[in-house]
């Protein structure tokens, strides 16, 4: 994703994307009712990583030439970025080449605000740094005392009264670190704990422990992390949590199983850490086997995955790939792909809601220019927006 003599595999582009072989599943998934697949960016764009802030409105994302951070409003009249390169607003000129973070900004909520959090090189090292916007204008903290650190994740609670940051060493030791926004110069770690993601609801961590099984661990009770699931024959990765407004606002979690499925489980009892498989599923589309970028997200009161279903197991191909929403309902789950039936690259899915709707975007890759299989300057990565209808 930089110069022509730095290449950056289509796997490594956007968030780290995990693929998985699945089969098709029983039942015909249910059919496309909702076409509208448009262009949200300029046709020439180039943005790496986008990540969506709903709140306010925008995206924050990294130009892949230059290793800088950049700020954008979207347009809610029309969903597309109001500057269509994405170039509205600088945030830093100098961070990790996604070639080595393969993960650009994350936006972080609290009470306090909105921030970035973010991969910083500074003189050869690697720093997790914070972007914070004061009346417009944003500034950046460095937590130097925090070296080789790298691929930032935060909180997004808008009503935690401090937000917290997680991230990983590097090289990675297959730990997680973390800090809170109000006490920066204290590290805290969780050993023998990674692939480590934030509740959606609340400061609690889901990651995989040794044994290849999903633990939780909650930084208000900092022992070592609680095994959530007991399938020894099942290798884990990918788990998310959230709340379920429609199981009674229950603890509810997901995570790829064995690479080839998606798992729900719920928690039985509210408090226990006891959870119960809730509701598994293959990859629903007729056309490409293979699932990817999972997502939780709650709207109007029901919980939803969007992913995408791609045509090869790895990105490294470029093969087209379509977008999906899946209803999570045991006793009638719908499988919807929201992209429109033209071919194309497409990755990273991320849902946004909007004006009470929700919509999910993507990345349209197109190497054409210079089809060598590998994301460098001449590869153009535009947003697309999907409307699901709901």
């Amino acid at each position: 994703m930089t110069h022509r003599n730095f290449i950056l595999p289509l796997l490594s582009l956007l968030s780290l994307t995990i693929i998985s072989s699945c089969s098709k599943t029983d039942s015909n998934p249910a059919p496309t009712t909702t076409t509208e697949d448009i262009l949200a960016s300029d046709d020439n764009a180039k943005l790496g990583d986008v990540e969506f802030d709903a709140i306010n409105k925008r995206i924050c994302w990294q130009s892949i030439d230059d290793n800088k951070l950049w700020v954008c409003n979207i347009d809610p009249a029309t969903g597309k970025l109001v500057i269509g390169s994405g170039k509205q607003t600088e945030i830093d000129n100098s961070i990790v080449p996604l070639t080595t973070s393969f993960n650009s900004g994350e936006w972080a909520f609290s009470q306090a605000g909105t921030a970035i959090v973010y991969n910083k090189s500074s003189v050869g090292t690697f720093y997790v740094a914070i972007a914070t916007e004061t009346n417009g204008i944003w500034s950046s903290n460095i937590l130097t005392t925090s070296p080789n650190r790298l691929n930032p994740r935060a909180t997004k609670n808008p009503n935690d009264a401090v937000a917290a940051v997680q991230y990983a060493t590097y090289p990675g030791s297959g730990s997680t670190k973390y800090k809170k926004f109000n006490a920066l110069s204290t590290e805290l770690s969780v050993s023998d704990f990674k692939d480590a993601h934030w509740a959606e609801d609340e400061q609690l961590l889901t990651g995989i422990l040794p044994n290849n099984q999903v633990g939780l661990f909650n930084p208000a009770n900092p022992t070592t992390p609680i095994q959530i699931t007991s399938n020894t024959s099942t290798v884990y990765s990918r788990p998310y949590m959230w709340r379920a407004p429609e199981q009674g606002n229950a603890r509810m979690f997901f995570a790829k199983a064995n690479g080839n499925q998606i798992q729900v489980f719920k928690e039985a009892t509210p408090g226990s850490n006891n959870y119960v498989l809730y509701l598994q599923f293959n990859c629903p589309s007729a056309n490409y086997p293979n699932i990817a970028s999972p997502e939780p997200v709650v709207f109007n009161g029901k919980s939803y995955i969007s992913f995408m279903a791609a045509e090869s197991q790895l990105e490294t191909s470029g093969k087209p790939a379509e977008i999906w929403l899946a209803t999570i309902d045991s006793v009638n789950p719908v499988y919807k792909m929201v992209s429109d039936n033209t071919t194309r690259v497409r990755t990273d899915p991320e849902p946004y809601i909007s004006d009470n709707q929700l919509y999910i975007y993507y990345t349209e890759v197109d190497d054409s220019a210079a089809p060598d299989f590998a994301i460098d300057v001449t590869t153009i990565l535009k947003l697309r927006r999907c409307k699901t209808g709901l």
